[in-house]
């Protein structure tokens, strides 16, 4: 019981926190200027924009890491819990849908790190024989670059199916113990929705807009349900 009475207010916590950081691990990339590694005329300024902000990436790269390996993990599980009683079915949808995100999130932010250091190899030359500049080095990061944004976009898929699960629960579903305002699910939907139209951007740059309604949507529901269920943190899940 005692459990029980604190999981609505931890919940709220919990989603303000993966909001904090979420907004840090985005600033951080955005530092990295615009080059895509998919171009290959653009791979040595990409790499270049790596080395130049080390720094920002490496934060952004451990921000991930805590966000999908830690708050994310007890975010999909606390969500689960609070909306269970509501659509047990789109509840373990959303609840599988993030734990596959983090995953795959886990493994583009070992990847970002990674990228740091073939930035610096490729700007200030490597072990003895590779020089700055060398074609090996970049070669190497055209491919850990494209894989890392390719498994961004992945893990934005499994994300979008949970977002859309979780919208339809809170905007839809028949009411249960929890039942925050609806517009929160719409955002939800919102952010769901963009996450699976980003693979757009693969084909046309302005598609890059879901990309942002993903992040606005994303942090719509994170704020607004983390407040949320903070001030209202004497209710209790179903049991």
């Amino acid at each position: 019981m005692y459990l029980n009475n604190k999981t609505v207010l931890l919940s709220g916590v919990l989603l303000i926190l993966l909001a904090l950081c979420l907004i840090v691990s985005v600033g951080s990339s955005f530092s990295t200027g615009d080059n895509d590694p998919f171009t290959k005329d653009e791979v040595g300024k990409f790499l270049t924009d790596v080395h130049d902000n080390e720094t920002s990436v490496i934060i952004g790269g451990a921000a991930g890491i805590i966000v999908d390996g830690f708050v994310g993990v007890a975010v999909a599980a606390a969500l689960y819990v609070l909306f269970r009683d509501r659509s047990r079915l789109l509840a373990t949808v959303t609840f599988a849908g993030l734990l596959v995100q983090s995953a795959v999130a886990l493994v583009v932010d070992g990847n970002t790190i990674l990228l740091t250091v073939i930035a610096s190899d490729f700007v200030k030359g490597g072990p003895p024989g590779v020089g700055a500049g060398d074609p090996a080095v970049l070669e190497v990061g055209r491919y850990v670059g494209m894989f890392t944004v390719a498994f961004g976009n992945v893990g934005l898929t499994a994300l979008g199916l949970s977002l859309i699960a979780l919208g339809i629960i809170i905007a839809r579903s028949p009411e249960g113990k929890i039942n925050p305002p609806r517009w929160i699910g719409w955002a939800a939907l919102f952010a769901g929705v963009c996450s699976e139209l980003a693979w757009f951007v693969v084909i046309i740059d302005p598609a890059f807009v879901f990309f942002i309604g993903n992040l606005l949507g994303s942090l719509v529901l994170l704020f607004g349900l983390g407040i949320w269920l903070f001030m209202h943190k004497d209710l209790e899940p179903a049991a």
